[in-house]
């Protein structure tokens, strides 16, 4: 009885396996879709022409193009950017999916609008192949973002109104791969204290008050000015646990442009700093569009309610394209991962996400972390 018991449970296990299977061949882009990486906002036109509608042509021409550009800003490290080179605007046309307009002046000659672009996600990886740009589409998990500023004569500040520093990235638009969180002024209660304790960005404090806020990564981002006036240069040291840079400390370095207001040398200043903080996220998440493989792993779990566990946290790491499951054992599951990268890379990814593999020859077998992918109690026995 035990035994038919076993046998059926497994084989509804298999059936919904084959089903959750089938289900996430529609790979990453429904998934990305739905996170909005390849969505626009908030892209400005304002064209004058001979006419209304001549000036309103020009615009939308105009700004599908800025849009398209920014969206390979967002998702393609700094480095390989430039190799994207000029795309046709019928290419980026077909790549566009929908726009709208969120707001629109007209004047006789003139058209000024803010407009929002979702573009394809199979076009856009097309194109990125055919110019041998990679692209990063995971988003990061929340940071959390201390700004210490440091205006001279021994002073810092963190959490006082006046701090011009933290105004600069609260007032920050972070529509990256990166979202960030800036605590509100008096918000001591968050466990790293004053300006000095925060600046002095100790390794454990940071990891605990992390843990403790449910994010990612703590970001100190300490900046002090040097020079005066028309020369006056913010240096930013950024200080950081955990991290998903090679190094937990970096320096940025911004100096005022002419003209340039001092809040806006602080906001562009910041601006400078979260993307040093997108293009790390990318790199260290890099993978080179097309040539998938497929991985064959045993992923060590109890059950059924076990697997269904596991299974979406392999869904969802940067590389995987899909999980297939094809053989239930009684206390693993055989199945293909279709990812792009290499082994070593799926390796690092699985590692990063809590998983351990156990051995690594033909088909490796895959232990998720502690509590996760545990047989659960039943009372049959």
């Amino acid at each position: 009885m035990i035994r038919l018991w076993r046998a059926v449970a497994w084989l509804a296990m298999l059936v919904v396996g084959v089903c959750v299977a089938g289900a996430t061949t529609t790979t990453r882009a429904a998934a990305e879709d739905a996170r909005n990486v390849f969505e626009v906002h908030r892209v400005k036109v304002d064209v004058t022409a001979a006419t209304a509608a001549a000036a309103k042509d020009l615009a939308l021409a105009e700004a599908e193009v800025r849009a398209f550009e920014t969206l390979f800003d967002r998702l393609a490290p700094a480095r390989q950017r430039a190799s994207l080179g000029k795309v046709p605007p019928a290419q980026i046309q077909a790549a566009t999916r929908s726009f709208w307009v969120t707001e629109e002046k007209v004047s006789p000659v003139r058209y000024l609008a803010t407009l929002n672009y979702a573009f394809r996600a199979d076009r856009v990886r097309a194109i990125a192949r055919e110019r041998g740009v990679p692209l990063i589409t995971q988003i990061s998990p929340r940071v959390l973002v201390v700004p210490v500023y440091e205006p001279g004569d021994g002073q810092r500040l963190l959490w006082e109104e006046e701090n011009p520093w933290r105004r600069a990235w609260a007032g920050l638009t972070a529509d990256g791969l990166v979202p960030i969180v800036v605590p509100a002024p008096g918000s001591a209660g968050t466990g790293l204290g004053d300006a000095n304790q925060a600046a002095a960005g100790d390794s454990t404090q940071l990891a605990a008050l992390a843990s403790r806020l449910g994010v990612f990564e703590v970001l100190v981002a300490v900046a002090s000015p040097t020079g005066a006036g028309a020369t006056r240069t913010l240096n930013v040291t950024l200080k950081r646990k955990p991290s998903f840079a090679p190094q937990s400390e970096t320096t940025v370095t911004v100096r005022r442009e002419a003209n340039e207001s001092d809040d806006d040398h602080f906001a562009r200043a910041a601006l400078v700093t979260l993307n040093t903080l997108e293009d790390e996220w990318k790199v260290a998440n890099l993978v080179q569009e097309g040539g998938n493989t497929i991985a064959a792993v045993d992923v060590a779990v109890g059950d059924l309610a076990a697997w269904l566990a596991v299974q979406p946290r392999l869904e969802k790491l940067p590389t995987v394209e899909r999980v297939d499951a094809l053989l239930f054992a009684r206390d693993r599951v055989r199945v293909n991962i279709h990812h792009t990268g290499t082994p070593a890379e799926l390796s690092a990814r699985l590692e990063r996400a809590g998983f351990s593999i156990i051995s690594s020859g033909s088909v490796w077998l895959v232990r998720p972390a502690q509590g996760q992918g545990q047989r659960t109690t039943s009372g049959r026995t």
